[in-house]
């Protein structure tokens, strides 16, 4: 392959009088590698110029371009590469185009009216020239300003002057560290995906299931049980829907379901350092709340019997999925937890109706002692096991925590198990 320029073999493309009579001129012309399909850049251009006319958005023609490229194997890799960036330039100079249009029009439509002499408004009346400003018809200033208001990809502007709610000082009132988390979220939301890739592309990013990074970026509920899964996946992570950009194109690539619950305190913390390093990672400030949090739940766990672990797992989704919903309060606000407290954990409670789990007969026990529970491992309330201490026979505790001498140290052979 021949070069020129310091690129491959080139033509120029037919001029911009000769394509569907559009106007491009100063918007450059495509280029292809020696050899490369005419017919195919005739294609190609055409996507250009459908996004010229606002028929197509950027990422929509160059997917088109790409996927035109790919389509011909008469072309090479690198052919292709080089033709993509040819045309994904004329895109791109379209695009700057667009942008200083949109940018006179924001100045003609902040400079005032100049009266006409005989009072009439024609569509092709003149705006007075300045020294920054080229006289441009009102024809053209229509024009401009509708590019203006869609300059992000074909799409309108809101205009934030008029939304009720987005008055000045509503953040002043919340303290620091919920404007950070506010000021971090609205930041990774602007583009989730793009967010999320730069995540899963950190040397220093910890293991957590990405299929849930994009919730823990937008400061979602986090389902633990996912969480816990991920911790003891043998397939790696699971897989989810996801879109190809603007582009309205998605393809799926399976479900996320957790294979794996939390039912018990060492599982709730397995999971819960897990989703701590996650939010830390993109929200670092959020270290005390998280640790408050921590500690009352702790707390929870210790206060309540093994039989009703589960009251406190569920008060714990239903307070981070409460932090979750709204944007002023924080998991280490405690005191609005006591109505999800009254629910779940006293009698009366909505959430209290749930029955204690039925222990296994007694016909179906052995009377033999647990080992594991005596060196502080086994913890099922349905062992068929005798839970009880070698030592003093009690059955709050085990050999390894018991105070009281051993003797031998040694099991009974006959309860070992």
């Amino acid at each position: 392959m021949s070069e020129n320029n310091g690129r491959s073999g080139i033509v120029s493309s037919p001029p911009a009088s000769t394509r569907g009579g559009a106007s491009t001129a100063g918007q450059g012309s495509a280029q292809q590698p020696s050899g490369f399909n005419s017919e195919l850049n005739a294609t190609c251009l055409a996507f250009v110029e459908d996004y010229r006319n606002l028929r197509l958005s950027l990422a929509e023609a160059s997917l088109e371009i790409i996927q035109a490229l790919a389509s011909d194997a008469s072309i090479t890799e690198s052919q292709q590469k080089a033709a993509y960036k040819s045309f994904f330039e004329l895109l791109q100079q379209h695009a700057q185009l667009t942008s200083a249009s949109a940018e006179r029009g924001k100045k003609l439509e902040s400079r005032p009216a100049s009266p006409s002499s005989d009072g009439s408004d024609s569509d092709e009346e003149k705006e007075p020239s300045g020294p920054d400003v080229q006289p441009v018809s009102r024809k053209r200033f229509h024009e401009d300003k509708g590019l203006a208001d869609r300059a992000d990809g074909g799409k309108r502007r809101l205009d934030e002057s008029i939304i009720p709610f987005m008055r000045d000082g509503a953040s002043a009132r919340l303290n620091k560290q919920l404007r950070d988390t506010l000021r971090l979220k609205e930041n990774y939301t602007r583009n989730l995906d793009s967010a999320k890739q730069l995540v899963i592309s950190n040397p220093e990013v910890p293991e957590f299931p990405q299929a849930l990074w994009k919730d823990v970026l937008a400061n979602n509920f986090i389902d633990l049980d996912k969480v816990l899964s991920g911790e003891y996946s043998t397939t790696g992570d699971p897989k989810v829907v996801e879109k190809f950009g603007d582009t309205g194109y998605a393809f799926m690539a399976g479900d996320l379901k957790p294979s794996k619950a939390v039912r018990s305190h060492g599982e709730w913390t397995i999971a819960w350092e897990s989703y701590t390093e996650a939010v830390l990672f993109a929200y670092p400030h959020r270290q005390k709340e998280l640790r408050v949090y921590s500690a009352e739940i702790t707390r929870l766990f210790c206060a309540t019997t093994l039989d009703f672990a589960d009251r406190v797992i569920q008060f714990d989704c239903t307070a981070r999925s409460r932090v979750s919903k709204s944007n002023q309060l924080l998991l280490s606000d405690l005191g609005n937890f006591s109505d999800l407290s009254i629910s779940h954990f006293s009698s009366a409670g909505a959430g209290a109706s749930k029955p204690a789990p039925k222990m296994p007969a007694l016909g179906n026990r052995s009377n033999d002692v647990c080992r594991r529970f005596n060196e502080g491992v086994c913890v099922s309330r349905t062992c068929k096991y005798r839970h009880s201490c070698f030592n003093c026979k009690a059955c709050d505790h085990g050999a390894n925590s018991c105070g009281k001498a051993s003797g031998s140290g040694l099991q009974p052979k006959s309860e070992r198990k």
